[in-house]
């Protein structure tokens, strides 16, 4: 399918999910053209016309091959950096799938009690029968009712505001997290190859048996270090996730609380968009020597098999924090994208 197609089959979505919002429901339906990343629309409930100021996110997806469908429901996987994102949002949110073939909508909501952690990432399933249509209604009103955190989507509350001038910290926490990997990354590519040139000096110049103890000694080493790294990494992926998105939330509220003062650019605020600013590059840097790390790992040889399970671990862990660094910079572009159209219109 067509970037072309599947753009207006999600376009459709939107339309169809406003319809039943606004003329069903006949609640308020508001589309997010600004800073709101990771979040398609913010819905607010009305009473008799009346707007309640309860507030609940919508992520819109659309086309089959979005989402895998199974027998009794569809599944939507995740990287941790979503799921974080989501989960730190200050007002519920839900997921809705506008399905093409039938033309129908469907939906859950997106909380730590429906979220499934896979081998990989993140999953949420969403049952057939969960369609989004006027009977959804009640539903949607409970989970409003039971949301404690009754709070405007990006309003300011007193308990929240010491969070938002912690976004800069947040982000800065996940840079570390970045430099650590890259640093980890390099000094394992380092070490696996002065001890495959051991290896190759044992076997080829001194002609010693891959059973020999020098050469077992040289793979048991390798092996220990390859796991070493692996638990490292898989760490640093929930580092990573957790305080990016931390503070990408919290930036979001700290923009949205600065464009409300008319763009005073308050000190906090220039200091975490210049923290923003530097992720793509360092994501892109990531990026390219986790991939390039991982070309080096899928060559250590099979054939030992102390190695051969320890290197097929790591290379699992380089292809998720791949996912993970993708997701962040495509997060972290398009918000930094959307701030500049928002200063363009103070």
């Amino acid at each position: 399918m067509s970037k072309e197609r599947h753009s207006n089959i999600e376009r459709i979505g939107l339309l169809e999910l406003g319809l039943v919002i606004e003329k069903r429901f006949k609640w308020i339906f508001r589309e997010q053209p600004l800073v709101d990343v990771g979040v398609d629309v913010i819905i607010e409930e009305s009473n008799d016309g009346q707007p309640t100021g309860q507030f609940i996110a919508v992520q819109v997806k659309a086309g089959e091959e979005v989402l895998k469908e199974s027998k009794n429901h569809y599944s939507y996987y995740f990287s941790n950096v979503h799921c974080n994102y989501w989960l730190n949002l200050s007002c519920p949110i839900i997921l809705v799938f506008y399905n093409s073939k039938d033309e129908k909508l469907y939906w859950n909501k997106i909380d730590k009690t429906t979220i499934i952690k896979t081998k990989k990432h993140w999953k949420l399933e969403i049952k057939k029968d969960s369609i989004l249509d006027i009977n959804a209604k009640e539903y949607i009103e409970d989970i409003l009712e039971i949301y404690s955190r009754n709070k405007n989507y990006g309003d300011v509350e007193s308990d929240s505001f010491y969070d938002m001038l912690e976004a800069s910290e947040y982000m800065n926490e996940a840079k570390d997290s970045i430099k650590t990997q890259i640093r980890e990354v390099k000094s394992l590519s380092e070490k696996t190859k002065k001890i495959k040139d051991k290896i190759k000096d044992y076997v080829i110049n001194r002609k010693h048996s891959d059973k020999s103890n020098a050469v077992q000694t040289q793979i048991s080493r390798m092996a220990v270090s390859i796991e070493i790294l692996k638990t490292r990494l898989s760490s640093e992926i929930d580092i990573f996730s957790q305080s990016f998105t931390k503070g990408v939330v919290e930036y979001n509220k700290l923009f949205l609380l600065n464009m409300s003062l008319k763009g005073k650019n308050m000190p906090d605020i220039l200091n975490a968009e210049s923290v923003l600013r530097a992720f793509p590059q360092a994501h892109e840097i990531a990026i390219k020597n986790m991939k390039e790390f991982k070309s080096v790992v899928d060559e250590v040889s099979e054939k030992y098999p102390k190695l051969k399970k320890a290197k097929r671990k790591l290379s699992y862990i380089l292809e998720c924090l791949i996912i993970e660094f993708e997701d962040a910079k495509d997060l972290s572009v398009r918000l930094i994208e959307k701030i500049d159209k928002a200063k363009e219109s103070l």
